[in-house]
């Protein structure tokens, strides 16, 4: 099973600051490259934060990244 969902919604902060976020389902990959992985959920803290997964070969892996870290993978890379 896939999940491409194509959303990305501006949402304002506490301290009314505009932030992007992501939401569950978003195809998503890390600023410096890597894979393209799925955002799971927000992870609850302090800092915004998402669980993702993404596949390693057979393996499916998980990992929790800071929001400015990550950034809305492209339509085509979902097929890397």
């Amino acid at each position: 099973m896939q999940l491409w969902v194509e959303s990305n919604y501006a949402q304002t902060s506490q301290s009314g600051d505009h932030m992007d976020a992501f939401e569950p389902g978003d195809k998503v990959r890390l600023k410096g490259g890597g894979p393209t992985m799925t955002v799971l959920s927000r992870a609850t803290g302090l800092s915004e934060r998402y669980a993702c997964l993404w596949f390693d070969g057979p393996r499916m892996e998980r990992g929790v990244f800071p929001a400015e870290d990550l950034e809305l993978a492209d339509f085509f890379d979902t097929f890397d």
